[in-house]
């Protein structure tokens, strides 16, 4: 493993989906109407007009939701093992800092356990080498079309910290700053997956109700309503328990003083907001799937009881036919 030899084979990120459709272009473009939002990277607020900040200068800030996972303590491993990082350090093991030098250069790199990298300065053909890199350590590698990306712009300005129209402006190049930022860009862009997951869901499942409505009925078996059901428990499960999207970073428990600086990040990408509208969201389905199921259940109550009727009625049938038969039997012995 060679990381930072744009020789190698590299994703080329032309292919994912980096476009920002429906509900994800509408909030970016919001996020453009927003005032400006001082940072707490330092005491002093940012009462400065907008117009004292200059965008000359403005470097890469990206964000990359590659897999469901990443064994940041093998990569830790490898990468220590590498001349091109002068500092790898795991922090609570939820997040993974690595201090890269390429051409005189420092970048920062920033990889979540729950399979987020976040890149900051680096250029599009080395972001795409690393991405390419680190495949081998992800769990459940997401498909092209599923990979999620957030794209800033970051620059280091006297002027005190804020953030405007998805530009960064910080009064340092500290490293612990940016991982707090990163923290809750991660955590937005990893909601960015969660929220196409369950669009795609609700797109499978939206014209049911009507379908019961008009019809009486839905054309769904038992057991395509269980995986689907299966799916939506999945989906709770990773966003609640697992990925960590819902919780403040253990790194803040330890160093506090660098909270309101993930809040104000938090507050300005509307995690909160959009995490519960999310759960919502899901919570609809799951009232939907409910539905299903029991018009299901009613369905098979409905054949269980016709077919019960048809075996009762063979029988009276049959005891019909069997009574004739020997009625008719000892007539014809009296005879």
């Amino acid at each position: 493993m060679f990381f930072g030899d744009s020789s190698k084979q590299k994703i080329p990120l032309s292919t994912i989906r980096e476009e920002k459709l429906g509900k994800k272009r509408e909030r970016i473009e919001l996020r453009s109407f927003k005032e400006n939002i001082p940072l707490s990277t330092s005491t002093e607020i940012a009462n400065n007009p907008l117009e004292s900040y200059s965008t000359d200068d403005l470097k890469r800030l990206m964000a990359y939701c590659m897999s469901e996972s990443i064994d940041i303590r093998k990569l830790y491993k490898d990468l220590h093992k590498q001349k091109q990082f002068n500092k790898v350090t795991i922090y609570f093991s939820e997040c993974l800092y690595a201090e890269y030098m390429v051409n005189g250069n420092m970048f920062d790199i920033f990889f979540f356990e729950y399979g987020v990298v976040v890149f900051w300065g680096m250029d599009e053909s080395q972001e795409g080498v690393f991405l390419q890199t680190i495949k081998g350590y992800e769990k459940k590698s997401y498909k092209a079309s599923q990979v999620e990306i957030d794209s800033f712009q970051y620059k280091i300005s006297n002027n005190p910290p804020m953030i405007y129209n998805d530009i960064f402006f910080l009064d340092t190049e500290d490293f612990f700053n940016k991982m707090v930022i990163s923290c809750a860009i991660a955590q937005s862009t990893k909601l960015d997956f969660f929220e196409n997951l369950v669009e795609s869901t609700i797109e499978r499942v939206i014209d049911f109700p009507m379908q019961i409505e008009n019809t009486g009925k839905v054309n769904k078996n038992r057991q395509e309503v269980m995986k689907l059901t299966g799916s939506l428990h999945s989906l709770k499960l990773n966003l609640n328990l697992k990925s960590n999207i819902l919780d403040e970073p253990d790194l803040l428990w330890h160093y506090p003083s660098f909270s309101n600086l993930y809040l104000d990040v938090r507050r300005y990408l509307d995690i909160k907001i959009r995490t519960d509208v999310l759960n919502q969201r899901v919570d609809v389905i799951q009232n939907i799937l409910e539905l299903l199921n029991n018009n299901i259940t009613t369905r098979n109550s409905e054949r269980l009881e016709i077919t019960l009727i048809f075996i009762i009625v063979f029988n009276i049938l049959i005891s019909s036919g069997l009574i004739f038969y020997v009625i008719y039997g000892i007539s014809k012995l009296n005879k």
